[in-house]
């Protein structure tokens, strides 16, 4: 009976050792601005990485959100009309579950 016992405990010890474990995800948050500091309003944000591809529009004070980024690596993109468009690769610790980019400054179109 005792033999019995432990095989059944090591069955489900087991079973959970394997279990898949859903990737964690997080919130990346950023702003845009312009050369002079200003919020860029309405300007198309893009992110890209091998499971994600969101897109998101700047609001009013210039903040973008994506929501339920799978991975830590990504790629951010940035067009508006007006200024030259904005590309960056982003590693961000894994861990973590809110993830704020520093300012994206924007440069003027010539």
């Amino acid at each position: 009976m005792k033999k019995l016992i432990l095989i059944a405990a090591i069955l489900i010890t087991s079973c959970r050792l394997f279990a898949q474990v859903p990737p964690p995800v997080r919130d990346v948050t950023g702003i845009v601005k312009d050369a002079s500091g200003h919020n860029v309003i309405g300007a198309s944000v893009i992110l890209l990485s091998k499971t994600d591809t969101l897109t998101a529009t700047s609001n009013a004070d210039g903040v973008f959100v994506f929501a339920g980024v799978k991975r830590a690596s990504f790629k951010v993109a940035v067009k508006t009309t007006g200024y030259k468009p904005f590309i960056a690769n982003f590693k961000m610790n894994d861990l973590r579950k809110r993830l704020v980019l520093d300012p994206i400054a924007l440069k003027d179109a010539e």
